[in-house]
């Protein structure tokens, strides 16, 4: 099976390794790479391409977010090889990781400021959620957007 990513020039250059291509494409035989290893790259595979992952959004009170492909970003590994590139893969794991128990522990926090705070249910149910404050926004922005077009026609 073949796989595409980016190559770090730079970092070959670097250690006296020749990279001509920025984008390289390497042969493996998936039966031999480990399940664990064969999985972290099959979350990010599409195609032949191995993107890296990002966070997309928050789900109610920001506790668990999902997960999409960075529609513009290969992975990028540091040797046109497939030690590199399983040592990227494991490196972006390692980034979602972090960034999750990040977030988990900002919740929590959140969690706690907000029940140290006296009820206020009249405030609560005549507040907008944020969802509905940033649909509003770019709903406005919409129109504005939509008006100057009209105006240049």
């Amino acid at each position: 099976m073949k796989l595409r990513f980016e190559v770090d020039q730079a970092a070959c250059f670097r250690r006296g390794k020749d990279c001509p291509k920025s984008i390289v494409t390497i042969e493996v035989d998936p039966a031999k790479i480990p399940e664990q290893d064969r999985n972290l790259i099959a979350d990010r595979l599409v195609g032949i391409d191995v993107y890296r992952l990002k966070r997309k959004g928050r789900s109610e009170g920001g506790m668990s977010r999902d997960l999409e492909l960075m529609s513009a970003g290969r992975i990028m590994a540091e040797a046109p090889d497939y030690d590199a590139l399983i040592a990227a893969v494991r490196a972006d794991q390692k980034n979602i990781e972090d960034e999750q128990a990040q977030g988990h522990s900002k919740a929590e926090t959140r969690t706690i400021a907000v029940s140290l705070q006296p009820a206020k249910a009249e405030t609560e149910t005549k507040a907008k959620s944020f969802a509905e404050r940033m649909a509003e926004k770019q709903n406005a922005s919409d129109a504005a957007a939509l008006a100057r077009r009209a105006k240049t026609k």
